[in-house]
């Protein structure tokens, strides 16, 4: 399956890349794919809600994420010796470059498949913040932020479009 065309929507669209230039195009004009119906349609009321805790667990981290570093900022300019400059970067830079990947982060989403693009964001998401607990220099921790923010931004758009579809009404 071409995220939800199957074989005979490809015979009709010509080609796998009009069947995915369909598909595209559905899910633009806010259809939810027949695909995602179904996919979700098959978990369990207890699978759904199971999902949703995780997504929006996600989400809620990439928010806390993006202002905990505020009430860091004594700390790291009293233990680390970290400038006004490389502050702003600690905390500019996550915002930025999550926002810079939110774009990136949806495309990923269709061409990968939704759940495995959102998967990979959380594990690298994951990772980028235990770097930032054990960075031992304000560079270290401006790089690991910078990091952490494009995981965060890949697996933000995922996680959106894949809640709707775990939470439909069976």
């Amino acid at each position: 399956m071409i995220h939800g065309a199957n074989m005979e929507n490809m015979g009709e669209a010509g080609s796998p890349e009009q069947a995915r230039a369909g598909v595209h195009a559905h899910r633009a004009a806010g259809q939810v794919s027949e695909h995602a119906m179904t996919s979700a349609s098959r978990l369990s009321g207890r699978r759904r809600s199971i999902a949703l805790a995780v997504v929006a667990v996600a989400m809620v981290l990439d928010l806390i994420d993006m202002t905990i570093i505020n009430v860091a900022v004594p700390t790291l300019q009293g233990r680390f010796g970290a400038s006004d400059t490389e502050v702003q970067w600690m905390v500019a830079g996550y915002s930025t470059i999550f926002s810079l990947l939110l774009i990136t982060g949806g495309r990923l989403g269709d061409i990968y498949g939704y759940k495995r693009a959102f998967v990979i964001g959380v594990v690298g998401f994951t990772l980028t913040s235990l770097l930032c607990g054990l960075a031992q220099t304000p560079g270290q921790l401006v790089l690991a932020r910078l990091l952490q923010g494009g995981h965060g931004g890949d697996h933000a758009p995922p996680g959106h479009v894949a809640d709707p579809d775990h939470v439909r009404p069976a």
